[in-house]
């Protein structure tokens, strides 16, 4: 694992984007499997948005559309309406410099794009993507949070990371682009022919599964 990505747990899991096409169905889903009802925080536009965590700081944070919304879809929220089911749209590892990291990914040929230094209610934080769309959402986003919410430690815990997987249909290659960023995951061949992230959550109810 690099060095600057910080593990907890055993995984290098800042927090995990869970994309819903019905968000008060999924949140109602989510509820009824763990016994533990995800926060809704503050909508932006016509993205809806709850949260939970799945560690002791890690969490979950659940992206639908606004079923009432009139403005247009931004990309991750277009992208969660257009799935027939709550799917795993993308993960972050947690750095510690995101500056040095960037740099790190930079020159191993796999630069950070849409990156973003982002300061709001309270918070602070910076964030860049995997350099191709075809790698999403096995390989991770970064993230570094310069002022982290205090608030997230008084989100719901919804229960803990008991299992997580990586797998894509041309794997080897995949795992290349982990391995350059000094990512220690593995990534298996799919059996569903598409690229995803697969999440086990053990809740005080119950388990909860995302593939």
């Amino acid at each position: 694992m690099h060095p600057l990505i910080i593990v907890e747990n055993g995984l290098p899991i800042d927090h995990i984007g869970l994309g819903v096409p019905d968000f008060d169905a999924a949140v109602a889903m989510i509820e009824a499997a763990t016994g533990v009802r995800p926060l809704e925080l503050d909508r932006i536009g016509a993205q809806r948005r709850a949260v939970g965590r799945v560690g002791t700081k890690a969490f979950l944070e659940i992206i639908g559309p606004a079923a009432d919304a009139s403005e247009p879809l931004d990309p991750v929220t277009e992208a969660a309406a257009r799935l027939d089911a709550p799917r795993v749209l993308s993960w972050y590892v947690g750095v510690s410099d995101f500056d040095g990291y960037a740099a790190h990914a930079e020159k191993a040929g796999h630069a950070l794009i849409m990156t973003q230094h982002v300061a709001r209610n309270g918070y602070e934080y910076k964030i860049g993507g995997p350099d191709g769309i075809v790698n999403a959402p096995v390989i991770p986003w970064a993230i570094e949070w310069v002022v982290r919410a205090p608030a997230i430690a008084d989100w719901p815990l919804l229960g803990h990371i008991s299992a997580f997987g990586l797998e894509h249909p041309e794997p080897e290659k995949t795992q290349a682009v982990m391995d350059a960023l000094n990512v220690a995951m593995t990534v298996a061949k799919t059996e569903t022919g598409d690229a995803r992230a697969l999440v086990t959550i053990d809740g005080p109810k119950g388990v909860l599964s995302f593939r």
